[in-house]
């Protein structure tokens, strides 16, 4: 189709997708229906600008890829059709002309006919692509955080993932996101490929071995995935690319709370102590969005690490570590149940000593201070004085607020 006059290109052309129309009707996947039709499977690969031995790679049945991408499927009918319309150009004979022009059209046919019958999809970069060898991943899957399965799983991977650039040898950049765990939390990955149509039974994470600094050695496993809009969407939420994630990561603005909720479930999870309500994190401002977010209502003592800016009417973070207490931990553990087993159970078998004691205080708020007027107090004084009035400890009263489910955020002593 390259050499010989145009004749000679139009019956190559026509003997090419006869038989081509032949095999697709014998075989689903039209790589190797190519590589039936033709004996140079390699001449068709160059001819489209790709790898000599790509139609070769495609049309092994054992392989994932059962179909052409889109992206491909595209590029043959554009190269194609160039050439008929050339060949049209430089053609006086009008019988040819029509020959042309009845093959050309009759390609299109089978074009357009493939694509209507199979669920083409766009690969990562070039032909060889993620959706290869993860046919079902969900590639939009963090376009909108509208589940609370997503929200666990984009909290999950702030604390346990990164995304890093890499480069092609033609220069062409393109993101790679990585994201792991020990094997004794291996049922993590597991229920994330889940969600999110990945194939780790096909393609099956690496194995890791890495020691602790105690000396302890420890199997890790990794998954990684190379597509530039999934990595995209997770840059939209506020994923930091590169080495500086860490430092940098802010808590991402969700308008409802219980998605912020099972996004925290989901990092605590990657970054939390087990059988504490510490939260890790080398991004201080990121722990101060979590201390200042109206929806936690988080009970705060200043410290050497903690301190409350009158000016910014907000705390200000110097550590890497928060404690956001036992009821709100134990209100994200109830608010979705599928996060990871061994450290879930911690909570959701913890013994509230506080509630199993007759506390007379406890009955007289009860009594005195319904829901309503705790309300109009807290808008007019602190916590404290709240307390105060009413001849009770401040931790009674933060606990019987935290019983009421009361999130409205404690006055500051220069608010009051």
């Amino acid at each position: 189709m390259i050499n010989g006059t145009i004749k000679e290109k139009i019956a190559d052309a026509a003997a090419l997708f006869k038989a081509i129309r032949k095999q697709i009707s014998l075989y689903p996947n039209p790589c190797y229906c190519i590589r039936k039709a033709i004996e140079n499977a390699e001449f068709f690969s160059l001819l489209l600008g790709l790898k000599p031995y790509y139609f070769t790679y495609k049309s092994q049945r054992s392989q994932r890829g059962k179909q052409l991408g889109l992206d491909l499927l595209i590029r043959i009918e554009t190269i194609l059709m160039k050439s008929f319309d050339y060949w049209r150009q430089k053609e006086s004979d009008s019988k040819l002309i029509d020959k042309i022009t009845f093959i050309r059209d009759n390609i299109r046919k089978i074009i357009e006919s493939y694509k209507a019958s199979n669920k083409l999809k766009l690969y990562a970069h070039g032909s060889n692509g993620v959706l290869e060898q993860h046919p079902d991943l969900k590639l939009d899957y963090f376009k909108n955080i509208d589940s609370l399965e997503k929200a666990y799983w984009l909290g999950c991977l702030f604390a346990e993932a990164y995304i890093t650039i890499k480069k092609l040898k033609s220069g062409k950049k393109y993101y790679q996101l990585g994201v792991g765990c020990v094997q004794d939390d291996f049922i993590l990955l597991e229920r994330f490929a889940d969600a999110l149509g990945l194939d780790i039974v096909n393609n099956e994470p690496r194995k890791e071995k890495y020691i602790t600094s105690k000396g302890e050695v420890h199997l890790f496993r990794r998954i990684t995935l190379i597509n530039n809009y999934f990595c995209k969407n997770l840059i939209s939420h506020g994923f930091i690319v590169g080495k500086k994630k860490s430092k940098n990561i802010r808590l991402p603005k969700f308008k409802i709370r219980e998605l912020l909720l099972v996004f925290l479930l989901g990092y605590y999870d990657g970054d939390g102590t087990m059988g504490r309500s510490r939260i890790t994190s080398s991004s201080e401002k990121f722990l101060e969005d979590i201390l200042n977010s109206p929806f936690l209502n988080i009970h705060i003592s200043n410290s050497n690490s903690i301190q409350y800016d009158p000016v910014k009417k907000s705390y200000i973070i110097t550590g890497d570590r928060i404690s956001i207490g036992a009821d709100l931990m134990r209100e994200i553990v109830k608010n979705y149940k599928n996060s990871l087993p061994r450290k879930r159970a911690y909570w959701e078998n913890w013994v509230d000593n506080r509630t199993n004691k007759p506390s007379p205080k406890m009955d007289l708020l009860r009594e005195k201070l319904p829901e309503e007027e705790l309300i109009n107090l807290m808008k007019k004084f602190t916590l404290k004085q709240i307390a105060y009035m009413y001849g009770v400890g401040y931790r009674t009263l933060m606990d019987y607020k935290g019983k009421l489910n009361i999130y409205l955020r404690d006055r500051s002593p220069e608010d009051s």
